[in-house]
């Protein structure tokens, strides 16, 4: 997961450069985005929410 944002957090830095760009992020297998720890039965946030948590890359 850590892989995946971290390529989002650097594709949205580079184009969030381009006026023309648009920005729409669609995962059609986040699920609810959430994922239970087996071992605590806590649920913790998956790839699409930590995408979703990504501040705005123009805001830096």
């Amino acid at each position: 997961m850590e892989m995946v944002v971290a390529y989002a957090k650097a594709y949205l830095t580079i184009m969030s450069k381009q006026s023309w760009v648009k920005t729409l992020y669609f995962d059609g297998f986040a699920g609810s985005g959430l994922i239970e720890n087996n071992e605590t039965q806590e649920a913790i946030k998956g790839t699409a929410l930590r995408i979703l948590d990504i501040e705005d890359p123009q805001a830096f």
